[in-house]
């Protein structure tokens, strides 16, 4: 399967289901990332061609959840 890849320029940290992360990626994978990047981390997956963002929901007051589908 090919990953998904965060963009370089936008900071993040990696929480947990890093271990595989990016060649294998097949659960889930928590990340945080600051509200004023939010707009920027969504442009970056709906720009992907090895996937696409299919789905984005607000978790809690502040949590989002990205549902994202790959290619493979």
């Amino acid at each position: 399967m090919k990953p998904f890849m965060l963009d370089d320029t936008l900071p993040y940290c990696v929480l947990h289901g890093w271990q595989g992360w990016p060649g294998d990626l097949s659960g889930d994978l928590d990340i945080v990332i600051a509200p004023q990047h939010l707009s920027a981390l969504e442009s970056s997956f709906q720009g992907q061609r090895e996937g696409r963002l299919l789905q984005l929901l607000q978790h809690e007051a502040s949590g989002f959840y990205f549902v994202l589908a790959c290619q493979d």
